[in-house]
């Protein structure tokens, strides 16, 4: 599962950046659990103002559909591997790697599987109040900066009904 955003002003920077990977792992995170698959990697693709792209992927540790976690890992994919030669006109970030959401999972000894489970919960309930009270009803702090991304807008297609004659 992935999806990508282009910017209205046709760059990024880190910061920015930062905020739109958080915008679309929630979407990522809203898909997986849809469709009952956790992620066991996140693979990063982004595009310069010279549309020359670059990706990079990596593993989770523990497949996951938390948005917080996919976000972390990410932004320090993106952190880790981007030169920044150009600026940015396109991020996308995708699920990869998918499970089942009930296969088995074998934990390490050092793993803080409360932790983890409590994150889950929270983000499914948090998933929940989406479902009902709308996608803007949570919405992380950094959200809530003056994007630089193009609105949702909704076009009504009016088709022909007719010919000329």
């Amino acid at each position: 599962y992935g999806v990508a955003k282009t910017p209205c002003k046709r760059r990024y920077c880190t910061d920015i950046c930062r905020c739109v990977m958080q915008e679309l792992v929630q979407e990522i995170g809203t898909k997986l659990r849809a469709h009952k698959k956790k992620a066991g990697g996140i693979a990063i693709s982004i595009r310069n103002n010279e549309l020359y792209t670059k990706e990079w992927q990596c593993r989770i540790s523990i497949p996951t559909q938390s948005p917080t976690y996919l976000a972390k890992t990410a932004f320090a994919l993106f952190a880790k591997n981007y030169q920044w030669e150009h600026p940015i006109r396109s991020v996308t970030v995708r699920a990869i790697n998918l499970f089942e959401e009930d296969c088995p999972i074998q934990y390490d000894l050092f793993t803080d599987v409360k932790s983890l489970d409590r994150q889950e919960r929270l983000d499914a309930a948090i998933e929940q109040i989406r479902f009902r009270f709308g996608k803007d009803a949570i919405k992380n702090g950094v959200l809530f900066q003056k994007s630089k991304m193009p609105t949702e807008r909704k076009v009504d297609l009016v088709m022909p009904t007719g010919m000329i004659g």
